[in-house]
């Protein structure tokens, strides 16, 4: 539902909610919690960008494995 809705409805004297706007809240309150919770499952489940850049670090480049392979090459 809409933010801005359940935002004017949060703004109302809350002597004045009738049991539709109490269910109503209510219902949008649990929807938001659903949301928030998907996504934060949905980034836990994403790569941090300091995990990335470490196998990056740790990946050895074309270069580094020809100069191995000829050294390698070199003893045989």
């Amino acid at each position: 539902m809409d933010l801005q809705k359940l935002k004017s409805h949060l703004n109302l004297d809350p002597r004045t909610y009738s049991s539709t706007d109490s269910d109503f809240i209510k219902l949008e309150l649990r929807d938001l919690k659903l949301k928030l919770e998907r996504l934060n499952d949905d980034l836990a489940h994403k790569s941090n960008i300091k995990d990335v850049c470490a196998l990056v670090d740790l990946k050895a480049n074309s270069e580094e494995v020809d100069k191995k392979l000829e050294a390698i090459f070199k003893e045989i």
